[in-house]
């Protein structure tokens, strides 16, 4: 976890399982994953100003109650109060599951804001996404989730094909 980002980085066969229901699970699979957190947003309106000595200016930045109540200067801790923001996973493939929603997606690479709920998928060739009797095909997939994240659209970009398996 790089504390200055907010950023944890994991790297070779990650796997990742996410329970929905009883038995069923979201599942994602890749050979790198960075997810990217960021503080809530509880941040008091007290500012703090401050002046190097040389140059005259003076910066002004709001601080939030974990900063102000830090007393050791220099040192970094571990903000608690974190939530998710962006998920980044890449792989030879990556794969993506959902057993409630029958849902299985190839890509080489997957991105997803959690804030305006859109999962881009892109591959060189083509992502390949399987939805209960349905195959996509296509070197670009954005889905965009809504409230409950249920896909409320899907934007194809590039040559591909829809086909129904019987």
């Amino acid at each position: 976890f790089d504390f200055t980002t907010n950023i944890a980085t994991f790297e070779d066969q990650v796997r990742i399982r996410r329970p929905t229901s009883i038995g069923k699970f979201d599942t994602l699979l890749c050979n790198l994953l960075r997810l990217r957190f960021e503080p809530e947003t509880d941040v008091d309106d007290k500012r703090v100003s401050a002046d190097d000595g040389t140059s005259g200016k003076t910066s002004t930045a709001k601080v939030s109650s974990k900063e102000k109540s830090s007393s050791h200067e220099g040192f970094q801790q571990l903000d608690l109060n974190l939530s998710f923001n962006r998920l980044h996973a890449e792989g030879n493939p990556a794969i993506l599951t959902s057993d409630e929603n029958k849902f299985v997606a190839r890509t080489s690479e997957l991105v997803y804001d959690a804030r305006t709920k859109i999962a881009a998928l892109s591959d060189n060739k083509n992502v390949k996404v399987k939805h209960r009797d349905i195959e996509l095909f296509c070197p670009s997939i954005t889905f965009v989730h809504d409230d409950k994240g249920d896909v409320h659209s899907a934007w194809c970009r590039g040559r591909g094909f829809l086909r129904r398996i019987d």
